[in-house]
């Protein structure tokens, strides 16, 4: 199970519960245009280590991955964007 859901599920008191499928499995389950933002999504959506960058340059980021979205989504919540 994602890492990232658990993290975010604890946030709010919760487990995360996820079903992994495949895109095509995936794309039966919701509108065509939902399937068809969630492919641009993931084709446009890489996910890179900040090693090369700390090794070659010595950067090390201000915030985690959790960290940026967790500020990010207290934002949110506290601005009426997302209800909990």
């Amino acid at each position: 199970m994602s890492s990232f859901a658990k993290e975010v599920a604890s946030w709010f008191g919760k487990e995360a519960n996820l079903v992994f499928k495949s895109f095509d499995e995936f794309r039966m389950d919701v509108a065509e245009a939902d399937a068809n933002e969630t492919y641009e999504h993931i084709l446009r959506s890489p996910n890179h280590s900040m090693e090369k960058a700390k090794r070659l340059l010595g950067f090390i980021p201000s915030y985690s991955s959790f960290e940026s979205v967790k500020e990010s989504l207290d934002w949110m919540i506290c601005h009426g964007v997302v209800e909990v």
